[in-house]
């Protein structure tokens, strides 16, 4: 398993990449119609060992963090999803595993990732907290309800 920053390489398997339930999460075209006008936005893909695309995600060093964190020297992930034909086979948490030395090795400046978790959404509260990250007592209301506020130490 391994974490490479999205390149046009990727675009046809992206479009192959399917998603079961946007309630919390957008989509991988969405994140990339948002990357290609700002370059504070930068689209991750998980591939597994088979070279499949298992899950992806966007580290956002753009003015969003600091609706979550008040420090300019954070990364806020979001639009994290995991394909449908690759849920409950640990990949997700894999994922978020390699975070920490992505980031540490893609942007040595940056101690920290924050992100927002739907209050609703336990299953993604659980498995963020099983890769590490460490919930704040505060919180953020977003356009889908109030967001638990995460963050971890890269």
């Amino acid at each position: 398993m391994k974490l490479v920053a999205y390149d046009s390489q990727f675009k046809e398997s992206l479009d192959q990449y399917q998603i079961e339930n946007l309630t919390f999460t957008g989509t991988p075209a969405q994140a990339l119609a948002r990357a290609q006008n700002d370059g504070e936005y930068h689209p991750i893909l998980s591939i597994n060992s088979a070279g499949a695309i298992t899950n992806f995600f966007v580290l956002d060093h753009g003015s969003d963090r600091l609706r979550y964190e008040h420090r300019e020297d954070c990364l806020l992930l979001r639009s994290f999803s995991t394909d449908s034909r690759y849920l409950r086979q640990g990949y997700a948490l894999q994922s978020l595993q390699l975070l920490s030395d992505y980031a540490h090795r893609n942007f040595p400046d940056i101690p920290l990732v924050v992100l927002g978790v739907n209050a609703r959404n336990s299953p993604a509260q659980k498995l963020y907290e099983k890769a590490g990250f460490t919930r704040l007592e505060r919180t953020f209301t977003g356009g889908k309800g109030p967001q638990f506020i995460y963050r971890l130490a890269v």
